[in-house]
């Protein structure tokens, strides 16, 4: 149980993620790959889960410059009564060497969490992106979703 805990906080720390609201002009996919979960018992069902997965963004855009993107994510995930709340950072790099890097966080309960760009390098070093994110799917230490936000 813990382990399965431990992934699902994992995808929360894959950026991106639910079909494009009416003011996103950016949406897609997101799959992740557990690599580590490092789970503390803090008794009575509650745990402390810090973790690292690999991530790969898939936009719906193919002409976006995140498109298919890949890079590592980590963070942290606390459950407490039943609830859990997550948040971390994840850095991408694309094709040519760029790289981008963003924060997200799940509050506490919620099934969608947000994220956003806090830099990068290249043709990424002036983004001032932001958005939400939702988990879709979970197995084993797969985990995947889609996401949506502003992105211009």
């Amino acid at each position: 149980m813990k382990a399965r805990l431990a992934y699902v906080a994992m995808a929360a720390a894959s950026l991106f993620l639910l079909p494009a609201h009416a003011a996103d002009n950016c949406s897609g996919h997101y799959i992740n790959v557990g690599q580590s979960a490092d789970v503390t018992d803090l008794g009575n069902g509650n745990s402390l889960i810090v973790f690292k997965n690999v991530s790969v963004n898939v936009t719906d855009d193919r002409t976006s410059p995140i498109y298919m993107t890949s890079g590592d994510c980590v963070g942290t995930a606390l459950i407490l009564n039943g609830a859990t709340s997550a948040s971390g950072r994840c850095s991408r790099k694309d094709k040519d060497g760029d790289i981008y890097s963003y924060e997200f966080s799940l509050p506490a309960g919620a099934d969608k969490g947000s994220w956003t760009f806090v830099g990068g390098t290249g043709k990424f070093a002036k983004l001032r992106w932001s958005g939400w994110w939702k988990e879709t799917m979970a197995s084993g230490k797969s985990a995947g979703g889609v996401w949506g936000g502003t992105c211009s």
